[in-house]
């Protein structure tokens, strides 16, 4: 079932008239940039009863989802991940794509039971190489401007993440909502996909059941598979390989190599212990130790995390 727009308008529709069903629950992956958010994304959203959407996508419309039968379901049907779901009678859970924690918490009085938080945390250390190169590289190639000092990232960095862990930590309920880390999910990718599918009420899917992107979203033509630096899949019929934002490739090896590497950085030294005296010694130890490697990374992270959280918000 394809959805087509009108004059580039939504059209407004009732949900349970389209599907026969009630609109689903809403959980939503609170992060920020470079932490690996696609990659969590589409691996949740190979759930056949979890749609995941693109960026920007319903955060400040919630109030309209939640209060009215009418609303833009093609806006959800078209603005899926790929591969998306023709049929979203199937779908139990929509996932919003990093909006802002108010517009989700701003709901909870009156749709906690229809909402889920999921908190994607990285290895701050690795988070500010990778955010200080991207300013870098955009200071010099789009503005012509000095790059941003290590002050002045560090400062940005610690601000964005206490900001995040208490609009999680005032609004969590442990029982429902989840922490993920970047770094055990990308080592233990199925034990932490049981966790959160289970946390929304959902069955273990096995790889080979989860839906693969196969055919071109355009012109429906099979997709190829063509080296671009790397394997990649490619449309021969718009001569367009697939990514997704964040660089997420569709069939790419899952590599762990890279998640040791900070520590052979000059200044990495320093900046284990800025966050280990904002955070805590146990959380940084998480990664120092790369206990992410264990198969019960999932749960010790979680724990070492909301302790953290606790801390933070004095709770």
């Amino acid at each position: 079932m394809f959805f087509k727009r009108r004059k580039h308008k939504w059209l407004i529709r009732d949900w349970q008239k389209v599907y026969g069903r009630p609109k689903p629950q809403m959980a939503a992956l609170l992060t920020r940039g470079r932490s690996g958010s696609h990659f969590v994304l589409h691996a949740l959203h190979s759930h056949p009863q979890v749609a995941a959407l693109e960026e920007h996508v319903l955060g400040g419309q919630l109030k309209a989802y939640f209060n009215s039968e009418l609303f833009p379901i093609d806006e959800i049907a078209e603005k899926q991940l790929l591969p998306q779901k023709q049929n979203l009678a199937s779908v139990d859970w929509i996932l919003l794509n990093k909006p802002k924690a108010e517009d989700v918490t701003y709901h909870f009085p009156f749709q906690r039971d229809n909402l889920r938080l999921i908190y994607l945390f990285r290895n701050p250390v690795t988070l500010y190489y990778s955010w200080k190169k991207g300013w870098d590289e955009m200071a010099a190639r789009d503005y012509g401007l000095a790059a941003a000092d290590d002050d002045q990232v560090l400062g940005w960095l610690r601000a964005l993440i206490l900001d995040e862990m208490t609009s999680y930590g005032f609004y969590r309920n442990r029982d429902i909502d989840t922490v993920v880390s970047l770094e055990s999910f990308t080592c233990q990718s199925d034990e932490n996909l049981r966790r959160v599918w289970a946390r929304l009420g959902l069955p273990f899917v096995e790889a080979g059941q989860r839906p693969r992107l196969e055919q071109c979203p355009v012109c429906e033509t099979r997709l190829e598979v063509q080296e671009d630096g790397e394997a990649v899949l490619y449309c021969p019929r718009c001569k367009k390989s697939y990514r997704a934002a964040g660089g997420y490739n569709y069939i790419g090896e899952i590599d762990a190599s890279y998640l040791n590497h900070w520590k052979s950085k000059e200044k990495s030294p320093y900046l284990y212990e800025y966050f280990s005296q904002l955070l805590g010694t146990e959380l940084m130890a998480f990664y120092d130790n790369e206990t992410y490697l264990a198969p019960d990374s999932a749960d010790i992270f979680e724990d070492l995390l909301n302790h953290t959280i606790d801390r933070i918000c004095k709770i």
